[in-house]
């Protein structure tokens, strides 16, 4: 018994050393309205997915789109004042010292000349002109062989009316046939791209036709 009354005296004690709090009230008030914590959902793996690939797609543009305007080659506009004309006597020579391929015409009515960037000394293309003589006519023929891709001439605009087409051996050929000024003759224009190179020519002829286009396409590609 002594041990039961002494616990209920040291219960009586703590109780009277007991201090309540007097805004405990208060605070519970307060705790009950604030929002309840929202708990951090976990991200699905379809959205980790698409942040992946979100990621690797301006990754890939980052690299791609400096690489793809890089390559991009400005066209740049000639006149005749931009350019000189120099001699070439040999053609196959000329190309080799230069490094070029493209197709010629050779024989001893052939002139070739080679049109140089006054500014940088880089030669752009090629150009020849030509007197066939046949038994009933003479025709003359002016050739130039563009060897740069990124460049526009001046004097190449009168090929702008070469909108008919035909095909040569799977060389699609735009031409235009015109009367000549003052005489009976006919003036043929042709252009066409072959291994890279673009070619224009001009062939004054009494025969104004395709197959007149077609014989000096062929004579120049050895087709």
């Amino acid at each position: 018994m002594e041990n039961g009354q002494d616990e209920w005296e040291k219960l009586v004690h703590i109780a009277e050393e007991y201090e309540p709090d007097p805004d405990l009230g208060n605070r519970t008030v307060r705790e009950l309205k604030c929002s309840p914590v929202k708990k951090r959902k976990k991200w699905s793996v379809y959205r980790w997915l698409s942040i992946a690939a979100c990621c690797l797609v301006v990754i890939g543009l980052s690299v791609f789109l400096p690489v793809y305007f890089s390559s991009r080659k400005e066209i740049v506009y000639y006149s005749s004042e931009d350019l000189e004309m120099i001699e070439v006597l040999d053609v196959e020579e000329f190309q080799r010292q230069e490094g070029l391929n493209f197709n010629y015409f050779s024989g001893s009515m052939v002139q070739s000349q080679a049109g140089k960037v006054i500014l940088t000394g880089e030669i752009v293309y090629i150009e020849q002109n030509i007197v066939n003589i046949w038994s009933s006519s003479v025709d003359t023929v002016n050739l130039c062989a563009v060897i740069v891709n990124d460049a526009k001439f001046d004097f190449l605009n009168v090929y702008n009316d070469a909108v008919q087409t035909f095909i040569l051996s799977e060389t699609e050929i735009y031409y235009a046939i015109k009367n000549a000024q003052n005489s009976d003759l006919f003036s043929c224009l042709a252009k066409f791209t072959y291994e890279n190179v673009d070619y224009y020519m001009t062939i004054t002829t009494s025969n104004g036709s395709t197959e007149t286009i077609e014989n000096y396409v062929e004579l120049l590609l050895g087709i």
